[in-house]
């Protein structure tokens, strides 16, 4: 399965950073805004490299910003040192149902971006996530990359149904 295929089909809910105690648990850095889903998650899918293997899920506690989850067939400290930097994602039809203006940030990749005055700004080739925000990575028509936060100081006005996104440029982005 191809990146795109596995973005139209997934969502990424965290990645997982390292082991937690010696029982199997692992820390997760969440990449959703609904942290709270993980409670109520019963299964979901681990990226590696065969592909997405799904995942039961037996037990989550939360610890700072961080979610702390138990899966079914990984029992101990050794296995859970295995997972560092794992994807985790669900199914599209599992995920929450967005509001009106709201969007899955991984819609936004090959996006095409305009500054409020209509000037071609470049195309959204991927984000990633920090402490801070999510950061958007885009590509100019030289190649140049530029990152702009996912934030509605920077986000005017987002169009996923004519792939186009509208951004408010301050002077040197």
């Amino acid at each position: 399965m191809d990146k795109k295929e596995l973005r139209e089909k997934y969502i990424r809910i965290g990645v997982i950073t390292s082991p937690h105690g010696i029982k199997g648990e692992v820390n997760v850095f969440p990449t959703t805004n609904d942290k709270e889903m993980f409670k109520t998650l019963e299964s979901c899918y681990m990226l590696d490299k065969n592909g997405l293997q799904p995942k039961k899920v037996m037990g989550c506690k939360y610890f700072k910003k961080l979610v702390i989850l138990q899966f079914e067939d990984v029992v101990d400290r050794n296995t859970s040192e295995t997972l560092r930097q794992k994807e985790l994602y669900i199914a599209r039809d599992e995920a929450n149902i967005l509001g009106e203006k709201q969007y899955y940030v991984t819609d936004l990749i090959g996006c095409s971006c305009q500054d409020e005055e209509g000037n071609d700004f470049g195309v959204i080739k991927d984000y990633m996530e920090t402490s801070a925000s999510i950061i958007l990575q885009i590509e100019d028509a030289d190649g140049k990359e530029h990152l702009v936060p996912a934030i509605p100081e920077f986000l005017v006005k987002v169009d996923l149904e004519k792939k186009n996104v509208i951004l408010h440029v301050l002077k040197g982005m």
